[in-house]
């Protein structure tokens, strides 16, 4: 398996609802592989039949529930998970128990009946780009969260308007520590509502550790390129590092670690300071957009500070809050 894994978002048009709404779920991939190349596991939030645990695209409460749904692709991985992550029968043969828990490998390639839901033309976001080791602990927590939504045994909302799909894919991603994402142009129900409360997701979630070999990658839509050189870290328009009481005036609150970063005083002279990422902040009642990049970069923009002005220090710390 390679070295660097990234952790993707995606966007499954629903057909069924005349290609109005998506369903959004989460990819584990091999870094700088595309499509259904080097995909490792799928994880999501499904409508599922409480008796038979039939998967089904659209649910309704008498009947179905919301579980969560890990489907894994390569052999390797499904022996790298932790035995509580496990299913009953890494076969294939039984794909659902009491606490929804899916199957962990069925081959791949011919006789595998497990779909990735990856399609030409989705919408898609890379969310992070690293060493392998803590994408699979950060990844290893959202399943674990997953299992722990099973056991609710909730109902699904009709039509899935109520906390649904969307939710679980919210709630994993900050789990994971990672931007929920909102794709445009398409309706996702759900998606500003969590299956926990905040107090869990904090229990929940993934406490990252200093790693010297780990770079956070920049969000982007186009995962094929690189995202494992130093230029990932560098500050742009497109994602914009901000100081601390930069982020505080825009109605942000910093919440993970900066990198010191060089660039020019209003009087021409360079000078360092410590800069935060928007995956390092979270938005206050006062933000008057929730969206941390698009106010980095009209922030940048109206103080004249342009892309080609932030430089990356020589020897930056890598960043450790998402």
């Amino acid at each position: 398996m390679s070295k660097q894994l990234s952790i993707e978002a995606r966007s499954l048009v629903l057909n069924n609802t005349g290609k109005a709404f998506s369903h959004n779920f989460l990819v584990l991939r091999e870094a700088g592989t595309t499509g259904q190349n080097g995909v490792i596991a799928t994880l999501h939030g499904m409508a599922m039949k409480r008796k038979s645990g039939e998967i089904m695209p659209i649910g309704y409460p008498w009947r179905d529930t919301l579980r969560g749904v890990h489907n894994v692709y390569t052999k390797e991985f499904a022996n790298e998970l932790p035995a509580d992550l496990k299913a009953i029968d890494v076969k294939g043969e039984k794909k659902y128990n009491d606490t929804g828990r899916t199957l962990s490998y069925k081959g791949v390639g011919s006789g595998s009946d497990i779909g990735t839901y990856i399609m030409n033309g989705q919408q898609y976001e890379t969310l992070y780009t690293g060493n392998a080791n803590e994408l699979k602990q950060r990844w290893f927590k959202a399943v674990h969260a997953s299992q722990e939504l099973s056991k609710l045994n909730r109902n699904y909302p009709l039509f899935g308007a109520g906390t649904n799909s969307n939710s679980a894919f919210a709630t994993y991603s900050e789990i994971m520590g990672l931007k929920v994402v909102n794709f445009p142009g398409i309706g996702e129900p759900g998606l500003k509502k969590r299956v926990f409360s905040r107090d869990q997701i904090d229990k929940l979630k993934f406490k990252p550790q200093a790693d010297k070999t780990t770079t956070r990658s920049e969000t982007k839509t186009e995962p094929e390129q690189d995202n494992n050189s130093a230029s990932s870290l560098k500050p742009s328009l497109k994602n914009p590092y901000l100081p601390k009481q930069a982020w505080k005036a825009l109605g942000f609150e910093v919440k993970g670690e900066g990198i010191r970063i060089s660039g020019k005083g209003s009087d021409g002279a360079k000078k360092e300071y410590t800069a935060y990422s928007p995956g390092s902040v979270t938005a206050t009642d006062s933000a008057k957009t929730a969206d941390p990049y698009k106010a980095g970069r009209e922030y940048l923009l109206e103080n004249g500070k342009k892309q080609q002005r932030l430089e990356q220090s020589k020897s930056p710390e890598p960043e450790v809050g998402i």
